[in-house]
Order: C-alpha cells, then structure tokens, then sequence
C-alpha cells in the first residue's frame, strides 16, 4: 500500500537534482502499474526534456499546464531548483549578454525577464547587457 502523493513528491524532488541519477533510481522502485500512471508519466515527460537539454521546450510544456504546477506544487522552490541544477550542470561561465542572446538565456533558464537577476542570485556574477544599437 502506497501513498500516490508522497510517491509524486518523491519524484519531483528527484527531479530537482538532474542530472543526477536520482529520478531514475526512484523510478526503478515503482512497479509497473506505478510508473504507468499519468502524474508518474507526466514526471517522465518533463525528465526526458531536462536530460535532452531542451530547456525552452520543458519550461513551455510545464507553464503550459497546470497539471505540472499542481504536480511540483507541494515541493518548495521546485522552479528555482531546476534553475539551479540545469545552471550548474552545463558548465556556463561568464556572460556580456547581447539583446537577442539574452531572450534565449531567459527561455533556456525559463526566468522570462528575469535573466540578470537569476545569473546574479544563483552564480553570483556581474551581467553586463550590450544594446545592439
């Protein structure tokens, strides 16, 4: 006998530490019947998009539906989490960000506005915006 919730939350913790192999091994304790249900597949969808490294597609497809939110809703700072961790695990560096590259680093880190902030909180850098006019 098993508590759904507590199982779902498991896993969008799990989830925060990609690219670490944590989600993977939670998945591997769930039987068949677990994993087949929708919020566990769910979960799987928004896994497979971090580990391809398509970033815009995963925060579209979370902001997109509120299934997702109300799924991650009970695990604190899940969003800024799943900054952090894709942040740290690319290897990023410093930026001079350009206008058009800034919209991408916004739609990469799903901080939409917010580029310099999240860069400052989470790296501690200095960014510097160059207009391109």
């Amino acid at each position: 006998m098993t508590n759904d919730q507590v199982v779902n939350n498991i896993l969008v913790k799990a989830l925060t530490t990609l690219p670490e192999p944590d989600f993977n091994l939670c998945l591997y304790l769930l039987n068949e019947q677990m994993v087949a249900e929708e919020p566990v597949v769910r979960l799987i969808a928004l896994q497979d998009l971090i580990e391809q490294a398509r970033y815009a597609d995963f925060w579209k497809l979370y902001e997109g539906d509120d299934i997702y939110k109300e799924l991650t809703a009970e695990v604190l700072g899940f969003e800024d989490s799943i900054r952090a961790s894709t942040f740290c695990s690319r290897g990023l560096f410093s930026f001079y960000l350009h206008d058009t590259f800034q919209t991408r680093t916004c739609l990469f880190f799903g901080c939409f506005g917010r580029a310099s902030w999240f860069l400052n909180y989470y790296a501690c850098w200095k960014v510097h915006f160059i207009s391109s006019y």
